[in-house]
């Protein structure tokens, strides 16, 4: 494809627009070498309010370019960010030559923001109509097995066992947890078992 002509400055940056809804937000990246986009990336981000996009923004930054092939000599950013010197030197160490993050106000650079944040806004309204979906399959779900084991409840919380050993020694048991129709990672946990005796015994384990 005919690649797109974005600056006519001819310069290599990066364009980094960070939006965020209801504690969702979406992360656009635009790579533009020599004036010419080659490439675009988003990703999604959890747990980030309006009110710290600024900090959000810098860990992102942070994170995205310790394992980047490339930094750009300029990277364009929307707002200012938190810790920018920080930022800037960690990205000078990376790329081996000076960094600039900048948050333009006016002109083409400013554009090329708003082009990228134009784009992340319609990945993360793309997001909330895949979780809005998620959310009505998940319920249906949950009531069909509520139906089919005749409880008197939605089942919200589910846990699930698995017994493993290693011919009958070092006998393990893993949980994994289910909120909601919603893996929960944070209650996930593992058991070490030492009550048995020598033979294999899974459900003795249980």
């Amino acid at each position: 494809e005919r690649q797109k002509v974005l600056s006519t400055a001819m310069a290599d940056q990066d364009v980094v627009a960070l939006v965020g809804d209801d504690g969702n937000a979406c992360a656009q990246l635009f790579f533009i070498r020599n004036g010419k986009l080659i490439g675009q990336e988003h990703f999604y981000l959890e747990g980030t309010t309006d009110e710290d996009l600024s900090s959000a923004t810098g860990q992102f930054l942070a994170q995205y370019y310790q394992n980047a092939p490339d930094v750009p000599r300029e990277i364009l950013v929307e707002r200012d960010i938190a810790e920018h010197d920080i930022i800037e030197a960690f990205l000078r160490q990376k790329r081996g030559k000076k960094v600039h993050v900048v948050a333009p106000s006016r002109g083409e650079k400013k554009r090329l923001v708003e082009m990228a944040q134009t784009n992340a806004l319609e990945a993360l309204s793309q997001l909330r109509t895949q979780l809005d979906a998620d959310k009505g399959r998940t319920q249906e779900a949950l009531t069909a097995l509520k139906e089919a084991l005749g409880l008197e409840r939605l089942p919200l919380r589910i846990e699930a066992y698995d017994i493993s050993h290693i011919q009958g020694a070092e006998t393990m048991g893993a949980m994994v947890v289910l909120h909601t129709g919603v893996p929960r990672k944070s209650d996930y946990r593992r058991f070490r078992i030492k009550s048995l005796g020598p033979d294999p015994d899974d459900f003795a384990a249980m």
